[in-house]
């Protein structure tokens, strides 16, 4: 069986001229890094304009967030009310007759 080889040999003097190229890894995981990246760069970009937003535009996104997880915002479970405090004990009384001897 003989094997057709469709590639041919480069001089190594036209190697150095060559650039660019690609890996040989698989396009999703050029896809992950590049979508990695834009987030990467995305998040910069958003907390470079939260620096010019007033305080309560910076806390309504916490505040939300708090509300959906159920704690301190609303929304949750209400706070369970402390047991009640567990009864005095029994107080001991000693009864003691005294005869008189006279």
């Amino acid at each position: 069986m003989t094997t057709k080889n469709s590639f041919a040999a480069i001089d190594a003097t036209e190697l150095e001229h060559i650039t660019g190229g690609g890996t040989r890894g698989s396009s999703s995981d050029d896809s992950k890094l590049q979508l990695m990246l834009s987030s990467i760069g995305d998040s910069i970009k958003e907390v470079a304009s939260s620096k010019n937003t007033s305080s309560s535009d910076q806390m309504m996104p916490m505040m939300m967030m708090m509300m959906m997880m159920g704690g301190g915002g609303g929304g949750g479970q209400a706070a369970a009310a402390p047991p009640p405090p567990p009864p005095p004990p029994p107080s001991t009384v000693v009864k003691v007759n005294i005869r008189g001897r006279c």
